[in-house]
């Protein structure tokens, strides 16, 4: 669905801060976890889907470069309790290629009618 939420600045600030500062959910990532993060990647797409893609695909999705998501504000409602959750910008991040390639191929699944939408 489609959503505005209007927000103090200081509101903003202060939900993405509490999101942030729960440590079950979120940790600071290491840089070396990242790289061995794109090294893996790298990896799984060569042994297990090389065969998959053409090389068109292949030369669009293999990732070059590496970075963990930035967080970038708090977009519309969620539910119920916290009704604002992140958004997250994963921009330069190792799968992002790879997820939008899976998405273009698995859309259509979600358009069944026996596939339920979002919950919230």
């Amino acid at each position: 669905g489609r959503a505005v939420v209007v927000m103090y600045r200081d509101g903003c600030i202060g939900g993405m801060n509490v999101i942030l500062g729960d440590s079950s959910e979120f940790s600071e990532v290491e840089r070396g976890e990242t790289l061995s993060n794109l090294s893996g990647f790298r990896s799984f797409l060569r042994r297990d889907f090389r065969s998959v893609f053409s090389e068109r695909e292949y030369g669009d999705i293999y990732p070059s470069a590496a970075s963990v998501p930035v967080m970038c504000g708090l977009p519309g409602i969620r539910g119920t309790g916290d009704p604002v959750g992140p958004v997250l910008s994963v921009v330069g991040c190792c799968g992002r290629a790879f997820a939008r390639w899976m998405g273009r191929r698995l859309g259509s699944l979600g358009q069944s009618k026996h596939v339920a939408g979002d919950s919230f």
